[in-house]
């Protein structure tokens, strides 16, 4: 039914005038379990997203339903023809279709109910192990997975199918609440039902990050200072909204129109988005509008060279490149985010002398997209001639400062869908 709608689709758009049509659709389900406080949570939701892109008299146009059985074939095609007309912009260049072989990686997933009573079973027995083995009390504990399938057809005869699922715990806890200011979050990607997460934790340094929060002192952060891969991690995920083109093209990120192919950042940083990169939790060969994906480097050597967008913003921003629309649970709305953020190894080697270690973000740490503040806290601890002393400290920092002072240090290493090595600052 599938593949009998996305020609339809492709031959209704060629037939109104365009020389190019490609048409996508994609059904998936995502669910989440777990105890939260005192709350036990048990939810499934299902979606499918239809995506239509075309070029008509040079202007790119593009539409999108969701579902099949309520949004016809002609209505979509006019939709997006419409929208190819009303375009003010030339698209360049002048065409969108892949001529690439795509994928064949199964087929649509199944629409079964998930087993959640047993997967709930499972993560509240890991959640009581989790506090007697590391002695702290969780205030959460919460598996999630989704499962997804895309089926892709353009005017030039190229079909391809992708499957994919991928899934995670969260939880937040605390050594103990009376002597601890800080919780631990912790995070597992790649799990599945059945899975000994303590063993996972134990192996990730988790009874480290305990320790961290224990900290007394609280102190500005400056002088030499060197984040944890997952500090990193979660610095690089903080940053990543300033890459998207919508936010760049309507001034809401700190990265600029007139610094694209300007020097922004330390020689020594490279920033990659890659949906296919080897050892990834999700190789993701197709966006949300079933564009084919590609790595790209958003910082090469300091310089500003790339954003991330989907088909619309890229028809009026004058660079970047499309493939980051990516449908966000728990509504599944279409949203420009990137697929796998990677710095690149420096080569350089690893100052040895450090002052403080940042072990990880406070979960109220942000970074204000117009001015570039990065605020909140971080725990980890202070490095004196004879002990480590564990720290909270206060962040005020500039990413203009970020960028020019970020060095890798390490060899990267995954967490979650970012890879990133630790990372050394001289912080003023």
């Amino acid at each position: 039914m599938e593949d009998r709608f996305l020609e339809d689709i492709v031959s209704n758009c060629l037939r109104m005038g365009c020389s190019e049509a490609e048409a996508s659709v994609r059904t998936g389900v995502s669910a989440r379990v777990g105890p939260e406080q005192t709350i036990r949570i048990k939810e499934q939701v299902s979606h499918t997203h239809l995506s239509v892109r075309v070029l008509r008299d040079g202007k790119l146009g593009s539409a999108s339903g969701s579902a099949i059985n309520s949004t016809s074939a002609e209505v979509l095609s006019e939709m997006a023809v419409r929208s190819a007309l009303s375009n003010p912009v030339l698209h360049y260049p002048p065409q969108i279709c892949t001529d690439n072989a795509l994928p064949e990686k199964g087929n649509s997933i199944t629409k079964e109910a998930l087993p959640l009573d047993t997967w709930i079973d499972w993560i509240e027995n890991e959640a009581l192990l989790i506090g007697q083995t590391f002695d702290c009390q969780l205030h959460s504990l919460l598996f999630g997975y989704e499962a997804w399938g895309v089926t892709f057809f353009n005017s030039k005869g190229i079909i391809g199918r992708y499957q994919a699922d991928r899934s995670m715990v969260t939880g937040l806890t605390q050594p103990d609440p009376r002597y601890s200011r800080q919780p631990t979050f912790l995070m597992c990607h790649g799990v599945m039902p059945g899975t000994n997460l303590v063993n996972i934790l134990a192996e990730d340094h988790f009874t480290a990050r305990l320790w961290c929060s224990t900290a007394r002192s609280v102190e500005n952060l400056k002088g030499r200072v060197r984040f944890s891969p997952i500090a990193a991690a979660q610095l690089l995920s903080l940053m990543a909204q300033a890459f998207n083109g919508q936010n760049i093209l309507h001034r809401r990120s700190f990265l600029r129109q007139e610094q694209f192919n300007k020097q922004v950042g330390n020689p020594a940083l490279s920033i990659v988005d890659d949906p296919v990169a080897p050892g990834s939790a999700a190789q993701i060969p197709f966006d949300a509008e079933g564009v084919l994906a590609k790595r790209k480097y958003l910082i090469k050597k300091g310089v500003f060279v790339n954003a991330l967008c989907d088909t619309s913003t890229w028809a009026v921003i004058g660079f970047g490149s499309p493939g980051n629309a990516h449908l966000v649970p728990p509504n599944f709305e279409t949203r420009i985010t990137p697929s796998n953020l990677m710095i690149e190894p420096s080569g350089q080697d690893a100052e040895e002398d450090y002052a403080h270690y940042v072990e990880y973000l406070g979960g109220q740490s942000l970074i204000d997209m117009g001015t570039g503040i990065l605020s909140g806290v971080a725990t980890g601890y202070s490095v004196t001639a004879s002990k480590k002393i564990p720290m909270m400290f206060r962040l005020g920092l500039d990413v203009d400062a970020i960028f020019a002072g970020m060095k890798p240090t390490s060899t990267p290493e995954w967490v979650g869908s970012v890879c990133v090595p630790a990372l050394d600052f001289i912080i003023k």
